[in-house]
Formats: structure tokens, sequence, C-alpha cells
């Protein structure tokens, strides 16, 4: 009897040890399926978003703009009454600027950038883009940056914000219309992941961007790693 109870004994517990194993295999199996759709998903997502880019007309620093298109005159001065730019003798007082976006959960006052660090140009659109920085930037000030969409036609300027979500600065052509991309960054929550949303501002003459609330991209990392997403969630146009 004696015998037969440890024979069970020994059964039962190779058996727990089999589940075990098991259940942990399939677990990490599924992990990996999970973090390879997530890359899958977002790579399709990166094409997609580049095949639908706007390329400008030329994309250049400030000082070739002129070489590029002579009829074309920016210039900026940064003294003691702030950044202003002149775009064909039309003044910008950029300390006045507040992003229509959402920089960091909330708009952002464009008045800490001092430089121009990229025009790109549109001739079919009329349309200038212009990437504002600091030149004199620390710490996670370096992580910042402005853009300006300025509208040739109407001379009328429409300023976005970024936070650690890079310095790419981009129209793109979707189902015949045109937008702007921006990102925002939300911060990092109660479990040590931050959050990047990508939103489409509809660009139309004379008009302010409009975003469009119905599509969007979530983007989620860990520990800083915006090169491997935790998770990503998209409502685009399809």
């Amino acid at each position: 009897m004696k015998n037969t109870n440890q024979i069970l004994f020994l059964l039962i517990l190779s058996f727990t040890l089999f589940s075990c194993k098991k259940n942990s295999t399939e677990i990490k199996i599924n992990k990996i399926d999970s973090t390879e759709k997530i890359k899958n998903d977002v790579s399709d997502f990166v094409s997609a978003l580049d095949n639908s880019e706007i390329k400008p007309t030329f994309s250049t620093s400030l000082d070739s703009v002129s070489v590029l298109n002579p009829n074309l005159k920016i210039s900026s001065s940064n003294k003691n009454k702030g950044f202003v730019i002149r775009i064909n003798d039309n003044k910008i007082d950029v300390k006045k600027l507040l992003t229509i976006n959402d920089v960091w959960s909330s708009k952002d006052s464009v008045n800490y950038a001092n430089n121009i660090s990229e025009v790109k140009y549109y001739k079919p659109l009329n349309l200038l883009l212009l990437q504002l920085e600091n030149d004199m930037c620390t710490g996670l000030g370096c992580s910042v940056n402005y853009q300006l969409i300025y509208d040739l036609n109407s001379n009328k300027v429409f300023p976005f914000g970024r936070f650690r979500t890079g310095f790419d600065m981009n129209l793109y052509k979707i189902k015949n219309n045109v937008y702007y991309l921006s990102k925002t960054f939300h911060g990092r929550n109660a479990e040590l992941k931050d959050t990047i949303f990508y939103n489409l501002y509809k660009i139309e003459p004379k008009s302010i961007p409009q975003k469009d609330e119905k599509h969007f991209a979530r983007f989620t990392y860990e520990n800083e790693d915006y090169d491997k997403e935790t998770s990503f969630i998209q409502e685009w146009i399809k």
C-alpha cells in the first residue's frame, strides 16, 4: 500500500511539473507572437505613412532659401524684444504664438524657440514649414522643437510643437486631402510607460488646421526605448 501511494504521488508530481512547463512555454510563445505582431503592425503603418508623404519642392537651411528661390525672403532676429521672423516683410512675433496641438498633454508657448533650423517649401500648395529650436538648449529642452506652417497666400501662421517625439516635419496626402502630422507626448504613467499620440490636422486654404478626431495612432514605450513599442493602436484613414 505504501509503495502504491508513493507511485501515485510521483505520478501526480510529474503531471503537475509537466503542466507548469507547458503553460510557461505557451505564455512565452504568446508573448513572442504578440511582440512580433506589434512590430509588423508598426512597420506596415510607417510604410503607409511614408507612401503618403508629400515631397517638398525643397528642404534646406535658412541661409540657402534665397539661392533656391530668390523671390522667397526669410530672415530672423533674436534681440531684447524676443525672437522675430520675417517672411517677405511680414513680421511674426514668435513669443506670442501658442501651439495648435498638445505638446506634452497641453498646448505650449513657442517663446522657447530662438532659431530656425530647417525650412521646407511646397510650391504647389504655396506653403512653408519652418522648424524652430533653441540653439542653447540644455537637458529636456533639447527634446523640444516647434513647427510653423506658413500660408503664403494669406500670410497666416499656424504653430505646432513637439516634446520627445522626434524632429520630423511633414505634410501628407490622404484621400486627396492634405494633412499635417502632429505628435503629442503624454508622459510616463504608473507603469513607467511613455505614450505618444499621432494626430492628423487637415490643411485647407486660409483656415486654421483642424484636428481629425476620428483618426489617430497611439504608441506605448517602456523605459524610454522608442525603438521598441510595447503596444500599438491605430484608428487611421484607410
